[in-house]
Formats: structure tokens, sequence, C-alpha cells
């Protein structure tokens, strides 16, 4: 059974996930919380396989929330689902999170998202996938685009607008 965390401050969306995830409590173990800091306390004290996070809350946002998610569980799966439709602010949450979701979402998205990702997760954790990686002499490097676009979303005040000018310099990913 999965054991799945939602933070969201909006009482009545946490109400309508409640009622629109009430078929699936066979599957998963479900726990709502209203914020970022009670999502760390209930963490430190269970362990959870996915968290689902809300974008915009007072205090810490979803972004801070799933940075410090993954320094802490690195084996979560981190899941933002948001309204929010400021690209600054949503491109620094993508970095944490796995996967990105839009309010509203349906329960079916909602769960072929976490299995889809659950199960990516178990392949790569598999013992099969470990021991070919082991016999693995060399990894190639990383392209250097791919790692000036890491750098760039690492600032704090990064722009959407400055990440398309770095995917601008490359003719095969912005034809993409």
């Amino acid at each position: 059974m999965k054991k799945v965390l939602f933070v969201d401050d909006d009482p009545s969306l946490i109400s309508g996930l409640k009622r629109m995830l009430r078929p699936l409590r066979k599957e998963w173990e479900m726990h709502f919380v209203p914020g970022g800091q009670e999502a760390l306390d209930l963490l430190a004290e269970s362990r959870f396989d996915v968290i689902v996070s809300d974008m915009r809350m007072p205090g810490m946002n979803g972004a801070e929330l799933l940075a410090r998610v993954r320094e802490l569980y690195p084996h979560m799966i981190r899941i933002i689902l948001s309204g929010y439709s400021d690209q600054d602010l949503l491109l620094k949450a993508v970095r944490p999170a796995h996967q990105f979701l839009s309010k509203p979402c349906d329960a079916d998205t909602l769960k072929n998202t976490v299995l889809r990702v659950s199960k990516i997760q178990d392949i790569l954790n598999s013992n099969e996938v470990k021991q070919v990686i082991a016999q693995v002499d060399s990894l190639p490097s990383l392209p250097y685009l791919y790692q000036e676009i890491m750098r760039k979303l690492e600032e704090d005040d990064t722009a959407v607008k400055d990440v398309g000018m770095i995917i601008q310099k490359d003719i095969g990913m912005s034809a993409q």
C-alpha cells in the first residue's frame, strides 16, 4: 500500500481531494496537512512514499517544501499540484519535483501519475538495474547546455526568459 501525503492550505480543496480519492483508500494510505511545516513534522514521524503539494501556501511554499523533502527524504516521489500560473515561480518548483500537475486534476490523472512515477522508481531501484550500472566503466559527461540550464535554475532570481535564452543557443533544442 502506497503512503501518500497531501499538502494544501485550502480546506475546501483538501475536502475535495478526500472525496475524490475515497475510492483509492484500499490502495493508498492518505494523510492531509495544511502547510509545509506540518508536512515536515509528519514526515519526521513516519515514512511516506509520495508527497503531493500545492505551490502557493503561506509560510513555506511548495517549491521550498519539496526542496527540503528532496534533501531529507530523497526516496520520496515529489509532485506539485497547483493552479498557480507564475512561470518564474513554477520554474523554481519543477526542480525539486518529479512531476507537475495542474489544478483542477481528476482522480484518474493523479492516480496514474503516482503509479507511473512509482513504477519508474521501482525499476530504477531494482537489483537488475543496479547490477547493470555497477558494470559500467565510465559515464558520459552531461551536455554543456544541460549543465548551463541547471546552473541557471539553481539561482534565486532566474526567470523563464533566462532559460529560454540558453535554449535558444542550441538549434536542436529550440526546434523541439
